[in-house]
């Protein structure tokens, strides 16, 4: 038993005297997860995943939530990026004051 899954047919079980021992596209010889409704084989990532409605809702959510995280991070690093270029400013103005302190001592 094989099963053929490529984008004009998700999903079907054949049935076959021929033994293969590898994926060869459109057919896979490891079964889908039975919980997954609708499957479809990814044939990048090479494993089964869900096209049912109800997984498009779930992945959305998922990304979402990666979508909010993402922008927490981008908030963190905007905020330290801008403590770094206070901390430059100060460190500038402390450089120019001493550069002005030096010429002072050296006239």
């Amino acid at each position: 038993t094989y099963y053929w899954s490529n984008d004009d047919v998700p999903f079907r079980v054949i049935t076959s005297t021929d033994e293969i021992t590898a994926n060869q596209y459109p057919l896979v010889v490891t079964p889908p997860d039975p919980n997954l409704k609708s499957p479809k084989y990814d044939w990048m990532k090479g494993e089964w995943y869900d096209i049912s409605e109800e997984s498009y809702g779930q992945r959305l959510t998922a990304v979402t939530e990666s979508l909010k995280t993402l922008e927490g991070s981008i908030t963190s690093l905007q905020e330290a990026h801008k403590d770094t270029l206070q901390s430059a400013e100060a460190s500038d103005k402390v450089m120019d004051q001493l550069r002005a302190t030096v010429q002072q001592t050296n006239r």
